[in-house]
């Protein structure tokens, strides 16, 4: 059997999730100032809605890559944005507060939504 392997390519992978980033920040400050709980809901609504609608399109686009590897490059740029903001841009906030809700279920979601569109997509 001869399967043809697709070539990565890293810079799209990490446009489109710094894209779906955004998104989630702008969702995020239209949202300021509601308490808490509903404000945890929302960031995983945000990141569920826009990390979906863009990485549906991009492997639309792209049937031929690998899930797994489209999974970490965006998991890893998900990480360098969140660095960037909070310890570059905001290094007086704390972002060493926020519990698992913040941080690592956002990610999970991210990360699962994105292998999960990979595979549902491959041809």
């Amino acid at each position: 059997m001869n399967l043809q392997k697709a070539q990565i390519q890293v810079l799209p992978i990490v446009l489109v999730t710094i894209l779906s980033w955004l998104l989630v920040l702008f969702g995020m400050n239209a949202i300021e100032g509601i308490p808490v709980w509903p404000r945890v809901f929302m960031h995983n609504f945000f990141v569920l809605l826009f990390f979906g609608m863009v990485f549906i399109s991009y492997f639309r686009m792209q049937k031929r890559v690998n899930a797994f590897i489209v999974s970490i490059i965006a998991l890893s740029t998900y990480c360098a944005c969140e660095f960037g903001f909070w310890v570059i841009l905001y290094p007086k906030q704390a972002p060493y507060a926020f519990s698992f809700s913040d941080w690592i279920f956002p990610a999970f979601l991210m990360v699962s939504l994105v292998y999960f569109f990979g595979k549902l997509f491959r041809t």
